[in-house]
């Protein structure tokens, strides 16, 4: 009940004459950075802190033995393709970020 009542308290900022601003300020600031920095803090605990072989053991003690090729391809993606697909989207919005008006 009482996120219900939070969330429609929130709700009413969107229903002003400033709701589009607030939507967009919101739908700027959270939604790409917030999801760009947690997908790059996963990738990092995940890979390099917790470990990609440890990681490995774990998936496949869950879903059984796999074929070398197979995790062949998704530590190139943990390791080299993700990082650096991240890092090209994290420097192309630094580089064409416009503060909201």
């Amino acid at each position: 009940m009482g996120l219900c009542l939070l969330l429609f308290l929130l709700g009413l900022i969107c229903v002003t004459q400033a709701g589009i601003y607030w939507v967009n300020l919101v739908d700027h600031f959270c939604a790409g950075w917030g999801i760009l920095f947690a997908a790059i803090l996963e990738l990092l605990g995940i890979c390099w802190i917790y470990g990609g072989n440890r990681f490995i053991e774990d998936i496949e003690m869950m879903i059984g033995k796999k074929s070398f090729l197979f995790w062949l391809w998704w530590r190139a993606c943990w390791f080299f393709i993700t990082p650096c697909l991240l890092l090209a989207i994290l420097i192309w919005s630094l580089i064409t970020f416009t503060p909201p008006k």
